[in-house]
């Protein structure tokens, strides 16, 4: 035990001496519940005068009150006398139950055969987003590792990281140096919590604008280590635990079924976007039970889907201060399982 105990302990200070924190300040945080997360990626280029458009998007939501690796990528190219391609790239990596990795990649790249052809314009967007209930005061910390390539200094970049809570938005700025035009960037970041809040953090990098020369390579690419407060599961009170409940199946109604706006939402109640998912949830269930075997399942799985986006609908709003973090907790926790809890 004692082995297994100092394991612990040296993980723990080596992700501290990573973050740039000391190890007190992550021992002292509080726990926070997970709600939705999300990584999207979408890439354009276009070209006069022989114009093509391609807007690719991709998305990988994973079930709310869980974090697992995803991955996501859009490219997008025009050819004509000159030629671009714009590509974003996005990853998740967990490496222990309250820590994970965003890894964000926007590139571009063209060729110019005839100085006096007009130039091209591009876009490239990645984005993640984690909303989470804090279940005490504490700290979340974001280590930041930029390389990059840009066709002009300045302090503009395009990249971005906040911390969203209601009408609070705390944005930090992704700092390069000044009068480089290649190199690496950043430094470690903490964020202060407040018990009782939803959040919602936001990290994405948006590379866009026009040029008459697409020889002139951009490209953006940002680690971002984030050290959550310990995770506790959907539905429960402060704990101490780390551990992430995986999402599973079930075929038995919701406690929110049959349907009825819990107390902790009174008096503005529920929006009626997620009043409407739960309620059709309910009723899709609530026919299963008398269906046949073949028809509950159908049933079933278009329920368990109404329900998982209520659960959805739910985290966001209550990041962004649309619903009291009490009414949030509250539904999260008797939709249960459903929400991946």
């Amino acid at each position: 035990m004692t082995s297994s105990c100092s394991r612990r302990l040296l993980r723990r200070a080596i992700l501290a001496l990573v973050l740039g924190s000391p190890l007190a300040s992550h021992v002292a945080r509080a726990d926070i519940q997970l709600g939705a997360s999300s990584l999207r990626a979408t890439s354009r280029a276009r070209v006069d005068p022989n114009t093509t458009e391609k807007v690719d998007m991709v998305e990988n939501v994973p079930d709310p009150g869980t974090l697992h690796g995803v991955f996501v990528q859009a490219t997008a190219s025009d050819s004509a006398v000159i030629s671009e391609s714009v590509n974003t790239t996005g990853q998740v990596e967990v490496t222990a139950p309250d820590a994970f990795v965003v890894h964000l990649t926007t590139m571009r790249s063209g060729t110019d055969d005839t100085a006096d052809e007009p130039g091209g314009v591009y876009t490239g967007l990645v984005t993640f987003e984690l909303a989470f209930l804090a279940l005490g005061d504490g700290t979340l910390t974001v280590g930041e590792s930029v390389t990059f390539t840009r066709p002009n200094t300045g302090t503009f970049t395009p990249l971005g990281l906040s911390l969203e809570s209601g009408a609070l938005h705390d944005t930090r700025p992704i700092e390069v140096p000044f009068d480089d035009t290649s190199g690496t960037g950043g430094k470690p970041e903490a964020f202060t919590i407040q018990n009782g809040r939803g959040y919602l953090l936001r990290i994405d990098i948006l590379m866009s604008g026009a040029t008459s020369d697409v020889s002139q390579a951009e490209s953006w690419d940002a680690v971002f280590t984030v050290q959550l407060p310990p995770v506790a599961p959907l539905g429960t009170s402060t704990t101490t635990t780390t551990t992430i409940t995986a999402p599973t199946t079930t075929t038995t109604l919701a406690p929110l079924c049959p349907f009825a706006t819990p107390g902790a939402c009174a008096p503005k109640g529920l929006s009626r976007s997620i009043a409407r998912r739960l309620k059709q949830g309910c009723t899709l269930a609530d026919r299963a039970g008398t269906a046949s075997e073949s028809r509950a399942t159908k049933l079933r799985k278009r329920s368990d889907a109404k329900l998982l986006g209520a659960c959805r609908a739910t985290s966001k709003a209550g990041a962004k201060g649309k619903l009291s973090a009490e009414c949030m907790s509250a539904v999260l926790g008797a939709l249960g399982t459903h929400c991946g809890g």
